[in-house]
């Protein structure tokens, strides 16, 4: 409707500017917090399905344990488990945690920890070698330099300048024909994941 000379304007109370949308928030620095599953309760779970509820211990993550996905100390009756491990491997903490339990009582790996873990790992649903052995790469260890074998291409990180030879190529003493070659130069130390390397040290240097 057409506003007639001399009439006031009819406020329009839908008639409005949107607010601006609030400015973004600065990236932050920190890392995002990392959400542990609670091993009390997979204890609990494990316990009570494998071993009538009879088992008893504390069970801890550890940022400190990389050269091995669990461990059992079986005086103490504490079970930590590697944060580094299973942030890699998730899904392997059920695994881990019953055969560290199952350490509680059986300390080794003979027959009777065999009969008993190789049931326990059907009922999980995973294969005996995934229940017994951790995947290979838990260590994150950081390292400065990377070589490699100028032969099979195996690489080898390292935390300082060394002269070694592929032990998969060569005897069982160090080989000048597979010298190990520098492929990478960090400025800082960083995380490498490494499995099992056999090498050779030339005489004069440690490993």
């Amino acid at each position: 409707m057409s506003r007639r000379p001399g009439e006031p304007r009819q406020l329009d109370l839908f008639a409005f500017e949107p607010d601006p949308p609030p400015p973004a928030e600065p990236p932050s620095d920190e890392p995002p917090t990392e959400v542990r599953p609670d091993l009390s309760a997979r204890f609990t779970v494990l316990n009570d399905r494998f071993f009538d509820g009879r088992l008893r211990a504390r069970c801890e993550w550890s940022d400190r344990l990389t050269a091995s996905a669990g461990n059992c100390a079986t005086r103490d009756g504490v079970i930590k488990i590697s944060a580094p491990y299973h942030r890699r491997h998730p899904e392997s903490l059920d695994a881990t945690l019953a055969h560290e339990m199952l350490h509680l009582i059986v300390p080794d790996h003979g027959p009777v920890f065999r009969r008993i873990g190789g049931a326990i790992a059907r009922s999980l649903g995973i294969s005996w070698n995934e229940f017994r052995y951790a995947k290979p790469y838990a260590d994150t260890t950081r390292f400065r330099w990377v070589y490699a074998c100028p032969s099979c291409r195996r690489e080898r990180p390292s935390r300082k300048r060394r002269v070694v030879s592929c032990g998969h190529c060569g005897p069982s003493r160090f080989d000048e024909r597979f010298r190990l070659v520098l492929v990478e130069s960090r400025a800082r130390p960083g995380p490498v994941l490494r499995g099992e390397r056999p090498w050779r040290v030339e005489s004069g240097h440690r490993e």
